[in-house]
């Protein structure tokens, strides 16, 4: 591919799956309507965080949170990372709302079998970060979309990620919890797309750079979420 024409080939990329479906998936299909040139290989999977056991050299772009341990790869950041406290209206009317995490302790909740988000039931109080967390737990899973089946349920209260639980509290079908003053900050770790230390192609580079625009500085689930605590 020349410098003065049109791009062309092929993009591979891993993505987890409840994110690709939700969020990548859309912005995927209007950048290939921008450039019809261009094709994309999208492989969902599972994980959010592992990248043991990746075949890099058989993709382009990765994306994964959280804390990334693996020195072999280049991180780009894509979006920022907000954990809400939330629960069903059903759960919340029998059990009551808590004013603060520490109560937390009086409640049930949806937790993370194994390996969990380094900032799950991690809340700030006075700069510090504080860990409070139900003390019961009715179900727990290895995967996001599962807690929310449970939260949705009435089982209990979840930590979610906006980027999965926003349109369900827009929906009105889950309610936030100590958001009194909008959302909470974004967690220290992020987003991010991953590719191997030599410089992406064209064709990458092109994808990346708008992946960035579409999901920073503020993520859209975040922007919406935003305007709708607002008004409550």
């Amino acid at each position: 591919m020349s410098l003065s024409s049109a791009p062309e080939g092929l993009i591979r990329v891993d993505a987890p799956a409840a994110f690709g479906r939700r969020h990548l998936a859309p912005v995927i299909a209007d950048f290939l309507m921008l450039y019809p040139g261009l094709d994309v290989q999208l492989h969902l999977i599972d994980s959010f965080v592992d990248t043991q056991g990746l075949n890099l050299g058989k993709v382009d772009l990765v994306l994964r949170a959280g804390l990334l341990a693996d020195t072999r790869l280049v991180a780009t950041p894509l979006a920022s990372i907000v954990r809400i406290a939330c629960a069903s209206p059903d759960y919340l009317q029998r059990r009551g709302v808590p004013s603060e995490p520490a109560q937390l302790i009086e409640h049930d909740g949806l937790d993370w079998d194994g390996l969990a988000p380094s900032f799950a039931w991690r809340f700030e109080r006075d700069g510090q970060m504080h860990l409070h967390r139900p003390s019961r737990v009715r179900m727990s899973a290895n995967n996001a979309e599962a807690l929310v089946c449970g939260a949705l349920a009435g089982l209990g209260i979840a930590h979610l990620p906006t980027w999965l639980a926003s349109e369900y509290l827009l929906r009105g079908e889950l309610l936030p919890l100590f958001c009194e003053n909008g959302l909470t900050k974004p967690e220290r770790t992020g987003i991010y797309a991953l590719r191997l230390e030599q410089q992406p192609n064209s064709r990458s580079r092109l994808l990346l750079e708008y992946l960035k625009t579409r999901f920073s500085p503020i993520p859209p689930w975040d922007l919406v979420l935003q305007t709708h605590l607002g008004r409550h």
